[in-house]
C-alpha cells in the first residue's frame, strides 16, 4: 500500500478509532450490493488495522435489515435504518465515516450526513446534489466509474464534430446505463442549438420490431445514434440496422460499455461475421483501461473476496465470473481514507474530526498514489477517470483505443488514427441533402438541371427546325427556276462513299 508512517514515531499521537459505517441491501440484482461491495471493505480494514497499528484503530458497522433483499425497498428504507443506527446503535468513535457503494438512496442519506456533519464517501454511486456544496457539505464520491465521467466523451464528440441532431436508445433493462442516457440527455439540453429525441426500448422488447420503430424513427431525424444497453441487444439493433441499410459511413452509432466483459452489461467481442461487418459502425466509449486491469495489491486479494462474498452474503460467483470494478473501486476508497486521514493528523494533530465538511475538503483537488495508480478527485469532491474512445479493428477482431480523455483535464489525446470507412473523420450531423433525402438545396439543384436540360432540348431543337425549313425554302426557289417540284429529290445525293439511287 502506498502508505509511509515512518514519520508518526519522530512525535507523539494518540490512537484515533475510525468507525466506517456501511450501510447497504443483501440485494445481488445491483453491483453495489452488499455480497459484492462488504468483502473488500472487509478485508481493507484488516489490513489498515496491521498497516496503521498504535495510530488508528478501525472497526466497522454494516447497516442493513435482512428481510429487505428487494433494492429498490431498500431505497424507501435505507435513511431510516441509518438514522435509527446512528442515534441508537452507534459505536463510540473518533471518527465515524459513512463509507458505502451508493445508489439511488445516497439522497436521502447525504441529507442525514450534512444535517450531523458527517463524513461521507459514496465509492459507486453520485449524483447532481453531490456537487452542490451547500446541500452536500460533507460528501466525497470516489468510485472508478461515476455516471458523469462517462458523460464527458459524449460531449467531446458533439463538440469536436459539431453534432447537433442526437438520437437516443435506451434499453431499459439494463442497469446503470440508462442512468448515464439521463445524464447526457441533460448535457444535451444544456449545450448550445442541440437537440435530441430518446427511444426507451421496454422491458422484453428487445426484437427486431422494437429496433426497427426506433431505426425508422432515427433515420427520419439523427445520423448519430447513442446507444444505452446491453451488448445482446445492441448487436441485435446493429443486424437490423444492416438489414435496413443503415451502416453506410453516413450513420454513426455510439455505445456505452460501462465494464468489459461483464455479466451484467455483457460482452462485445463477437465471432459472427455479421456483428463484426455492424462492427465497422460502431464507436465504444469505456473507462481506462487500468481501470479494468487493477495493480497487484487488489487482484492479489480477489480470492479472497470471492470467498467472503461466499461465506458472508451467500453469493458464490461462477467460475468465469469477474468481479466489477466497484469492488476494487471500493477498497481502494479504504485506502484513500487512510492515507488522506493519516496525512491530515500527521501535519494537523489536534484537526476536528467531528466536521465532517472540514475533513471532506482535505480530498479536494488532489491526486493521491493508491497501488501504482493515480487517484484524482477534483475540486467537488468527485473523482475523475481517464475514459476511452474505441473503434473496431478488422485485422485483429477486437476494439482498440483511439482516443484517451484525461479525468483531470478532460483533454483529448489521439492514440491511432481513425478510420471511418475509408476516411480519416466522423459523419457529418446531416447528409447534404438532408435525413430524407428533401433539402431545399438538393431539389433546387435538380430543379434547376431539369430546366437547364430542357432549355437545351428546346434549343437544339429550334435550331433543326431553322436548318429543315431554310434548306426546304432554298429548295423551292431552286426547283421554281429548273422547272421541278420542290420535294423532287433526284439531284439528291449521300455525302459518304456510298450513293444512293432514286427508282422510278
Amino acid at each position: 500500500m502506498a502508505t509511509n508512517i515512518g514519520t508518526l514515531t519522530t512525535r507523539t499521537r494518540r490512537i484515533r478509532t475510525i468507525n466506517i459505517a456501511t450501510p447497504g441491501t443483501l440485494s445481488v440484482s445491483s453491483a453495489s450490493g452488499l455480497p459484492f461491495i462488504a468483502p473488500a471493505i472487509e478485508s481493507a480494514i484488516q489490513e489498515l488495522q496491521r498497516e496503521y497499528a498504535g495510530v488508528f484503530n478501525w472497526t466497522w458497522e454494516l447497516i442493513y435489515d435482512k428481510s429487505t433483499r428487494d433494492y429498490y425497498d431498500y431505497l424507501y428504507s435505507a435513511d431510516g435504518l441509518v438514522a435509527k443506527w446512528y442515534y441508537k446503535q452507534r459505536s463510540p468513535a473518533d471518527l465515524t465515516v459513512f463509507l458505502y457503494a451508493g445508489g439511488p438512496e445516497v439522497e436521502n442519506i447525504n441529507r442525514l450526513a450534512a444535517e450531523w456533519n458527517t463524513l461521507m464517501i459514496t465509492s459507486t454511486a453520485t449524483m447532481p446534489t453531490q456537487r452542490n456544496k451547500r446541500l452536500s457539505p460533507s460528501w466525497l464520491t470516489t468510485g472508478c466509474c461515476l455516471t458523469t465521467n462517462f458523460v464527458k466523451p459524449y460531449v467531446y464528440l458533439m463538440k469536436a464534430n459539431n453534432w447537433t441532431s442526437l438520437y437516443l436508445v435506451v434499453d431499459a433493462g439494463t442497469i446503470m446505463t440508462p442512468t448515464v442516457a439521463k445524464d447526457v440527455s441533460v448535457a444535451i439540453k444544456n449545450m448550445k442549438a442541440a437537440q435530441h429525441i430518446m427511444f426507451t426500448i421496454p422491458v422484453g422488447s428487445r426484437n427486431e420490431d422494437t429496433y426497427e420503430v426506433a431505426l425508422k424513427d432515427f433515420r427520419k431525424t439523427s445520423r448519430v445514434l447513442f446507444f444505452f444497453g446491453h451488448s445482446d441487444s445492441l448487436k441485435g439493433f446493429l443486424r437490423q440496422a444492416g438489414n435496413m441499410g443503415m451502416l453506410s459511413s453516413e450513420y454513426i452509432y455510439i455505445t456505452l460499455e460501462p465494464f468489459r466483459s461483464n455479466p451484467m452489461f455483457g460482452n462485445l467481442t463477437s465471432s459472427v461475421e455479421e456483428d463484426q461487418a455492424a462492427y465497422g459502425s460502431l464507436i465504444v466509449v469505456t473507462i481506462a483501461e487500468y481501470i479494468n486491469q487493477p495493480g497487484l495489491e487488489a487482484t492479489s486479494r480477489f480470492a479472497q473476496w470471492k470467498s467472503i462474498s461466499s461465506a458472508a452474503f451467500n453469493y458464490t460467483y461462477n467460475t468465469t465470473e469477474q468481479l466489477s470494478p466497484h469492488v476494487t473501486s471500493t477498497y481502494y476508497t479504504m485506502l484513500l481514507l487512510a492515507e488522506v486521514l493519516n496525512e491530515t493528523l500527521d501535519a494537523i494533530p489536534d484537526v476536528d474530526l467531528l466536521d465532517g465538511s472540514r475533513l471532506a475538503r482535505l480530498f479536494f483537488n488532489r491526486t493521491v498514489k493508491i497501488d501504482s495508480l493515480s487517484v484524482y478527485v477534483d475540486e467537488a469532491g468527485e473523482r475523475r477517470t481517464d475514459m476511452e474512445i474505441r473503434q473496431f479493428n478488422k485485422k485483429t477482431g477486437d476494439f482498440e483505443t483511439i482516443m484517451i480523455q484525461s479525468g483531470a483535464t478532460e483533454t483529448v489525446t489521439q492514440i491511432r488514427p481513425l478510420n471511418w470507412h475509408g476516411t480519416g473523420q466522423f459523419p457529418s450531423n446531416e447528409p447534404m441533402c438532408g435525413y430524407a433525402g428533401n433539402n431545399p438545396r438538393c431539389t433546387h439543384e435538380d430543379a434547376s438541371t431539369a430546366i437547364m436540360s430542357s432549355a437545351i432540348a428546346v434549343g437544339i431543337g429550334l435550331i433543326l427546325v431553322t436548318v429543315v425549313v431554310g434548306h426546304s425554302w432554298r429548295r423551292c426557289i431552286t426547283a421554281e427556276v429548273d422547272g421541278r417540284t420542290w420535294w423532287d429529290l433526284s439531284d439528291w445525293h449521300v455525302p459518304s462513299s456510298m450513293s444512293f439511287t432514286p427508282r422510278h
